[in-house]
């Protein structure tokens, strides 16, 4: 389930009303705008914010996590997405109605006579056909379905895919913050985990980086490292999982603050994990 932020999916959804309600009644573009579309689409944002409010208010009834929260979620991030679309549909006929009115519709008898007086066949056949076509309906309305399409095909499919690989890795760094000092002995163990449950093998770039005067190493290895450590393109399989520990000494004088930083790298985007170490002398 997709972490959801419900303060800024509400500041969203209003911001779309107050965008639709605007546009419905501003002079200037008053007589741009379908009503049917604008309607249809305060109804879902209607629906959404029905089913997300059901959704938020069982979810936070009970410490236990229902079945019925589980599809009302899903359900609501069905119409959430719809509402997007829909409203990039809503602006699309706006711009397209201009353009019609402005620049289209003008000259449309000279569209017409152009082909019609330079090639007589091909032109009586071209204006017969146009003459039989909705062509208003199909420039206005036409234009920002296929825009619409193409980036739901060529955008927003593969996004989502990247997305469902990315919400199946799981990347775990423990502990939160930790007290390093002056031997390998005393301070806990620092533990980075990635777990793979994409359904395919995958690929990872790791970098662990220490503060300086920060020096580490693996548990089980006696090499004593203190610059960055470069795992490239581990291979992690379906279901299993990277695992590594490191014990860490400082070396310095001084009590300090500092952060150890770890970075794993896919070929689908970047996470950065941070732990909060103080830095204890002799």
């Amino acid at each position: 389930m997709i972490d959801r932020d419900p303060k800024f999916e509400i500041q969203y959804l209003i911001s779309l009303v107050i965008a639709i309600v605007g546009s419905a009644t501003a002079p200037v573009i008053q007589n741009l705008i379908d009503p049917t579309i604008a309607s249809v689409l305060i109804l879902i944002i209607m629906l959404h914010i029905l089913i997300y409010t059901v959704a938020y208010t069982l979810k936070n009834a009970s410490s236990f996590q229902l079945e019925l929260v589980t599809k009302l979620n899903d359900a609501s991030q069905w119409t959430l997405g719809i509402v997007s679309l829909l409203f990039l549909f809503y602006v699309g006929t706006i711009v397209t109605q201009f353009l019609w009115n402005i620049f289209i519709q003008p000259h449309l008898g000279a569209l017409i006579l152009f082909p019609f007086l330079t090639l007589t066949e091909f032109g009586t056949i071209f204006v017969l056909t146009l003459a039989n076509i909705p062509t208003e309906g199909l420039f206005v309305y036409g234009i920002p379905l296929v825009i619409i399409i193409g980036l739901i095909f060529y955008i927003v499919s593969p996004l989502i895919e990247k997305v469902r690989t990315l919400r199946n890795i799981e990347i775990t760094l423990y502990p939160d913050d930790t007290r390093v000092y002056n031997n390998f002995r005393d301070g806990n163990e620092i533990r980075v985990k990635i777990d793979n449950n994409t359904g395919e093998n995958e690929r990872f770039d790791i970098e662990f980086t220490v503060p300086e005067q920060v020096k580490y190493k693996k548990i089980g290895e006696n090499e004593i490292r203190e610059e960055t450590l470069t795992v490239e393109n581990e291979v992690v399989e379906d279901g299993g999982n990277y695992l590594e520990f490191f014990n860490l000494k400082y070396t310095g004088e001084e009590r300090e603050t500092g952060v150890a930083t770890v970075e794993v790298s896919h070929e689908y985007g970047t996470v950065t994990r941070e732990i909060d170490l103080i830095l204890v002398p002799n």
